[in-house]
């Protein structure tokens, strides 16, 4: 057997055969590698490692796609799973810090002109800043003066605005606000009410489920579906089937859910203290089913699909070593104490500039050369290197340096090993040609 390949059963006892050199998946009958090494040779591409001088020097390499205003560090819920909690080894904790006008002025004004220079590279690129916290709606004056002074002083038509919010205190004047600006609100919302109030309750210890429904309902009712987003995180005490059935006979909230995420591992003895849902496995395989069977709820798409958006929207015959987002061209992050940082999940203890002083591209090259590295010492021998790309967030620590550990490491590979079983599960029914393109990976979940 070709060294490149690794064997995939799917659920049905079917096999498959993943090239993890190509990042390609064939039924085991029908590969070809004489075809496959063919083809490579026309269409093989990698990902480059950048050069210390390209990141700092080239312009280009500078493109930041947002603003990020971690406005405050305070929040009005304390939910157990909270990245900000006492859950999590690295975590910077609850304060009651926030960001001064004059941090939001010297942001805004560095933004600014790193996107006048961006947009003469890329048109298409929109100036459009984030809201974020703790709960950023604790500093709604803020968000007000920061709309303001955009229209005012920088003139800028279509700008884009977001925030992610736990929905509680949303009211008449918040909302109108969000209208006027055309803002897309995310709001944090579990499921069905049990298990919502078990994980998100206020810092009093009320339950939250009913203010956030009722205040969603408003939201979207004024704002209509294409400007409200649902965020839904969860743990292994949720009922999988009760969760799906929240979502279908809420049709309204369903077709708002944008994502999916269960509650990280990573840093955290989370899952050590809270109790596994007796029936979780069974009814996840309840789920698959409905999910292979075409169910139509966006909740069944979404819990599924973007689980196997780590195989469908990466091209084959492409090498995914080096493809990191870099630290100085994703999201122009700024804390309430005006450090910039790579993005709101990395914690804080890796700032690479203020917006006194600017972006630090050494130690923003440090940073990314510590992922490099790990990438290279690491994963470049693993056969899942193309479909696990860990982030700088999952990697950030004490602020030393990035790490990836060996457990984490085994974490992934059982998880991306499981991915690829369902895929291919998936891929039982599919017709498959004897000829394939490039990438073929792609659409192929279209056709089932």
């Amino acid at each position: 057997m070709n060294s490149n390949l690794l064997e995939i059963k799917s659920l049905n006892g079917n096999e498959y055969v993943y090239n993890y050199k190509y990042n390609l998946i064939q039924p085991k009958i029908l590969y070809d590698n004489e075809k496959v090494e063919t083809m490579a040779k026309e269409y093989l591409a990698t990902t480059q490692e950048i050069s210390s001088y390209d990141f700092i020097h080239r312009d280009i390499n500078e493109k930041y796609r947002l603003l990020c205003l971690v406005l405050t560090d305070d929040c009005n819920f304390r939910c157990k799973y909270c990245a900000n909690s006492s859950m999590y080894k690295y975590s910077k904790g609850y304060s009651h810090k926030s960001m001064s006008y004059e941090i939001i002025d010297r942001a805004l004004q560095f933004y600014y002109e790193k996107y006048i220079k961006n947009v003469e590279i890329d048109p298409n690129i929109r100036f459009t800043i984030v809201f974020y916290g703790g709960e950023p709606l604790l500093q709604f004056p803020k968000i007000e003066y920061v709309v303001n002074k955009v229209k005012n002083e920088f003139q800028i038509e279509h700008t884009v605005y977001s925030i992610t919010t736990n929905g509680y205190l949303l009211n008449d004047s918040i909302i109108s606000l969000f209208k006027e600006f055309k803002f897309d609100v995310n709001i944090s919302m579990d499921g069905y009410e049990e298990i919502h109030d078990l994980n998100r309750r206020t810092t009093s210890g009320l339950k939250t489920f009913e203010q956030v429904l009722k205040n969603f309902r408003i939201l979207y009712h004024e704002l209509g579906k294409e400007h409200v987003g649902i965020i839904t995180t969860f743990d292994s005490q949720v009922s999988p089937l009760k969760l799906y059935n929240f979502y279908k006979n809420n049709p309204d909230i369903d077709e708002c859910l944008i994502r999916i995420s269960s509650v990280t591992d990573i840093n955290t003895d989370y899952y050590d203290k809270v109790p596994k849902y007796a029936n979780y496995d069974e009814e996840l395989i309840f789920l698959y089913n409905l999910f292979h069977k075409n169910d139509q709820t966006t909740f069944i798409r979404k819990f599924f699909e973007d689980k196997f958006d780590i195989i469908t929207k990466k091209r084959t015959f492409q090498d995914y070593l080096y493809a990191l987002c870099s630290p100085i061209s994703s999201k122009f992050t700024v804390s309430t104490n005006g450090d910039i940082h790579i993005c709101e999940k990395v914690n804080e203890n890796y700032p690479i500039g203020n917006v006194y002083d600017g972006i630090n591209k050494e130690k923003a090259y440090e940073y990314y050369k510590d992922v490099v590295q790990i990438r290279i010492e690491k994963c470049s021998k693993c056969k899942l290197h193309n479909l696990c790309v860990p982030c700088f967030a999952q990697l950030s620590r004490d602020g030393k340096k990035f790490t990836l550990e060996e457990a984490q490491c085994r974490k992934y590979k059982e998880a991306y090993i499981r991915i690829l079983e369902l895929y291919c599960t998936f891929l039982d029914n599919m017709d498959w040609p004897s000829n394939f393109d490039p990438d073929c990976n792609k659409g192929l979940l279209d056709e089932l």
